[in-house]
């Protein structure tokens, strides 16, 4: 192991912004000081942090690494990297998100590529692992040949910048586009004000998204990073393995070469998207009793993207058990019932088998009616405590996950699928009409 370097004149800056994950963080932090580019000042800022990570960080005994803890939970990355920025000393800056990881010369690789192609944003390609039951592996940071010709889709983990750049952007509390990530937002910034952006084209760089992850600040886990943290330690050839996987997983119909950017969502958004990671939802109002469409957006990866017929939109499910958050607001003292409309089963499945659960309890489903574009599905539900506003946990189980191609040969769709829904509510007494 080299000998940690002085830090009077650190070459880059890591940022790690963080907020109670403090298993995953020791990871993180774990890869940032393996780098093969020892010349390095890591900064952890967290975001008001009530938890060890302040141990955790001084455990490794490391003078690279420092600590600093904000006063309050702002409930993004923006204020800690601003932070962060604010302390950075070295030209370049680095970020690393507390739950992701870096292969030994990503670093190395980016203050390369930076040497060569006179850039001044560099990047990697980074792999992105959904849930294990997903069976998702997507890369987002490829490099065309000639450079990039549209901005790309770019992840924090994997991108270093020089430091004066961000002053220039605005940083990354900018007031402005309220509904795009903060990520996307500060490089698109970057990207109008015509600096050169340039790919490494070595895969170097792995996230475990949080927002593709139901709960992942409730259950903590961080068996899959770990597991790969042991692979990239133990076998030479990792990368080439794990892109291996990115390649099977498309060929499977779950993985992809390119994550798409994500577009401006609607009102309400960013609230859903911090209650499925299993964060509070910031003191947004819970909507009142209504239909959810699941046309609408779904954060996560438990339901493939919506699809359209003549009746309208629907979704298939994408893992065993999907959840959805759906709005309930019925009267102190009522009872209540659950209402979805089926849009398709996959032949040979046994509807008796599909199963529901709200709130953690099961409920028995009824056909209730034939609607326009398929059946009706009912359940009878406890009387509400009170009638505040309130969004329960409705847990769908597909019988079995199949895909289409298995069960005709002559149909392209690689996809798992379980069970297709159009809509779901929650209503007092008798229902709503169609």
């Amino acid at each position: 192991m080299p000998p940690v370097p002085v830090l009077d004149a650190p070459r880059v800056s890591v940022l790690v912004a963080t907020w109670n994950w403090s298993s995953a963080l020791r990871l993180a932090l774990a890869s940032a000081l393996a780098q093969t580019l020892a010349e390095i000042e890591v900064i952890v800022v967290g975001d008001g942090c009530t938890d060890d990570s302040a141990e955790i960080v001084a455990g490794f005994g490391d003078p690279r690494l420092a600590w600093h803890n904000r006063d309050g939970n702002s409930g993004n990355q923006a204020a800690p990297n601003d932070e962060g920025l604010a302390r950075a000393r070295a030209p370049w800056v680095a970020y690393l998100g507390h739950d992701d990881l870096w292969h030994p010369r990503h670093l190395e690789h980016l203050m390369a590529t930076a040497a060569g192609r006179d850039a001044g944003l560099v990047h990697s390609i980074a792999l992105h692992y959904g849930p294990p039951e997903s069976g998702v592996v997507t890369a987002s940071g490829v490099e065309p040949t000639g450079g990039h010709q549209a901005r790309p889709n770019l992840r924090p983990s994997a991108v270093a910048h020089r430091r004066e750049l961000a002053a220039a952007a605005g940083g990354w509390s900018h007031p402005g586009s309220p509904d795009r990530p903060a990520d996307d937002a500060f490089f698109a910034r970057l990207w109008d004000a015509g600096v050169r952006f340039a790919g490494s084209n070595r895969a170097t760089a792995f996230t475990f998204p949080a927002s593709w992850r139901r709960d992942a600040y409730r259950r903590l886990d961080v068996t899959q990073q770990r597991a790969l943290a042991e692979r990239l330690a133990a076998e030479t050839d990792r990368v080439e393995r794990e892109l291996v996987r990115l390649l099977v997983a498309q060929a499977d119909g779950t993985g992809g070469l390119a994550l798409e950017p994500e577009p401006p969502q609607p009102a309400g958004w960013r609230e859903a998207r911090r209650r499925f990671k299993g964060l509070e939802p910031g003191g947004a109002e819970t909507p009142a009793g209504a239909r959810l469409d699941l046309g609408t957006p779904l954060p996560g990866l438990e339901w493939h993207p919506a699809e359209h017929d003549a009746h309208g939109a629907f979704r298939w499910s994408a893992v065993r058990e999907a959840a959805l958050e759906v709005p309930w607001a019925t009267p102190a003292g009522e009872p209540a019932k659950l209402r979805l409309a089926l849009a398709y089963l996959l032949e040979g499945t046994d509807l008796a088998a599909l199963t529901v659960a709200v709130d953690g309890f099961p409920v028995a489903l009824e056909r209730a009616a034939d609607a326009a574009g398929g059946p009706v599905l009912e359940a009878e539900l406890p009387a509400a405590g009170d009638h505040r506003r309130r969004l329960a946990r409705v847990v769908v189980r597909a019988p079995a996950l199949r895909r289409p191609c298995d069960l005709d040969p002559d149909n392209p769709d690689r996809r798992r699928l379980g069970v297709a829904l159009r809509w779901v509510e929650i209503v007092a007494g008798e229902g709503s009409a169609d």
